[in-house]
């Protein structure tokens, strides 16, 4: 699994050069040895090269963390204490990969941790979180930063200075906020709005799985559609990457052959497959 997303970063790395896609210059800085600050400062400069507003909750954070350059894939990982991976690619760069297997909103929570990772963590080549971790101050940090980024603290305080929430009403603002109740909780206690108590009666409840809508998988496309997308970004072949790889075939960038190594297909059935499912046809001769 990590040897095909290693592969996908090196053709996304490809395919961006190629196409002359430009990311969004950003680049974190560590002032002090207070980790949680890191994290923190990150977080807000973040926000702010994005365009987001002080109180603004991320939609698609998958979509975010790609326009600064992150090779970001959700794959199924057969180990499910894995929630996440970054490894730093020698020629591709930033690479992360978020454990598929879990559900919605721990991916975006997963995805925000390991990029605080790709960010912050700039001397290590790669680093592996566990669903589990312990005190490392590393993942303090990482946590941080993903709690900072997904509900940030001006909203928080915009929403009422005394939370009172019963785990039901913790539900509520939790799948609001696309976030699950453990997050929420830890971004309420960062932010100085709740003790510990009051941590323990929001994690209490639990977001319907039901209730997680996936930004790359819209419930309006037809269910065959649908379960067809879902095994491709099972694979790490989300919309913004496979389009990515149209582009360039349709710019004679890249053969139909390359095509479909791209896809990891090694069929050309399948290769016609995917062709159809995004209304995409092959040039005549290719």
């Amino acid at each position: 699994a990590l040897q095909e997303c290693l592969f996908l970063s090196e053709c996304e790395a490809f395919l961006q050069d190629v196409l002359e896609k430009q990311k969004l210059p950003f680049a974190a800085t560590k002032i002090g040895s207070f980790f949680k600050a890191h994290g923190q400062k990150a977080a807000a400069d973040l926000r702010i090269a994005l365009g987001y507003t002080s109180a603004e909750i991320p939609s698609d954070v998958f979509a975010d963390f790609r326009r600064i350059g992150v090779h970001m894939f959700r794959r199924k990982l057969e180990n499910s204490n894995i929630s996440g991976i970054f490894l730093r690619h020698p020629s591709a760069g930033s690479c992360v990969v978020v454990n598929y297997s879990e559900d919605l909103f721990r991916q975006r929570f997963t995805a925000a941790h390991e990029a605080a990772h790709a960010l912050l963590d700039v001397e290590d080549d790669f680093v592996v979180t566990f669903e589990h971790q312990g005190k490392d101050l590393r993942e303090v940090r990482a946590n941080t930063f993903a709690a900072r980024y997904l509900l940030p603290p001006d909203f928080l305080h915009g929403i009422g200075s005394d939370f009172k929430l019963t785990a039901d009403q913790a539900v509520e603002w939790a799948t609001k906020l696309k976030v699950n109740t453990p997050t929420l909780a830890f971004a309420l206690k960062d932010a100085e709005l709740i003790d510990d108590d009051r941590s323990k009666i929001i994690q209490q409840g639990r977001v319907p799985r039901e209730a997680k809508i996936d930004a790359e998988l819209p419930t309006s496309l037809p269910l065959r559609t649908l379960e067809r997308k879902r095994s491709m970004i099972e694979r790490g072949l989300s919309d913004s990457y496979v389009n990515l790889c149209f582009e360039a075939y349709h710019r004679s960038a890249v053969s139909a052959a390359r095509l479909s190594e791209m896809l990891l297909l090694s069929e050309e059935a399948e290769l016609h497959e995917v062709l159809g499912l995004y209304s995409e046809k092959l040039q005549y001769g290719s």
